[in-house]
């Protein structure tokens, strides 16, 4: 279960509210983020589940060039280190722009679980992901991300639905999760509302962004390790070091 559980979640590479409130201009030669961030609950954002109340600590470098690229995000549960919020996951990627407001995503990966060790095994495996994004409007986008996980045993899948709707200096992310084990043919349906606050420049190319977060069980059937709902916050430290 627990190994299931982990391959669902590309935490970093896309749908980090921190990475999507720093967008670059796409004539800068390359796209660095640096991007630390505390959490008040263990959450894994693309099956929608609240795990635990445990604060933990994760950080995120996003690289990208010429539409191609790298993630790293490394993630610590301060409270218990033998938790599955314990994790180290890279991947690469590549997008394919289609017009101004349309574009296509590749990512491939690997996750390694550190509840014990550096990469445990039986919990660690490659992952892969689909995405459309699409740019109706300044204020509104739409994203769909389908993930595959477990891609060397028991396949599984989670399709994430966001809706990125900004207002000002505000901006709000809808969420819908349908995840499914192909195997038990387990599936469950979530719903997510985050709520990102102004971001606030610390210094120079040094930044603070708040996000509340509150996920809910939209489905009778959920996994046996998810609180059927949960609220918490995140607070975000982004360095943006791009040329």
């Amino acid at each position: 279960m627990i190994r299931s559980l982990f391959t669902l979640h590309l935490l970093l590479v896309i749908g980090m509210q921190s990475s999507a409130q720093l967008k670059t201009d796409s004539v800068k030669p390359y796209t660095l983020i640096i991007s630390p961030r505390i959490n008040s609950a263990g959450y894994f954002p693309f099956t929608g589940a609240v795990l635990n109340h445990n604060v933990n600590f994760d950080f995120t470098v996003v690289f990208e060039k010429a539409d191609r690229g790298f993630v790293l995000f490394q993630s610590f549960d301060l409270q218990n280190k033998n938790s599955p919020i314990n994790y180290f996951q890279p991947c690469v990627f590549e997008k394919f722009p289609v017009g101004s407001s349309l574009s296509f995503g590749v990512y491939f990966g690997y996750l390694f679980s550190q509840m014990y060790s550096f990469s445990d095994k039986g919990e660690s495996d490659y992952f892969g992901a689909l995405t459309q994004n699409w740019t109706i409007s300044k204020k509104l986008r739409l994203e769909n991300t389908m993930l595959f996980g477990n891609l060397t045993t028991q396949m599984n899948l989670v399709n994430r639905l966001e809706l990125l709707y900004t207002l000002d200096k505000f901006s709000i992310n809808f969420y819908l999760h349908e995840r499914v084990i192909f195997e038990t043919r387990d599936l469950s349906t979530s719903g997510a509302i985050a709520i990102n606050l102004p971001r606030i420049k610390l210094a120079d190319k040094f930044f603070t962004l708040a996000t509340l977060t509150y996920n809910n069980y939209l489905s009778k059937n959920r996994p046996i390790y998810a609180l059927e709902n949960g609220f918490f916050l995140s607070l975000a430290f982004p360095i943006d070091l791009c040329k």
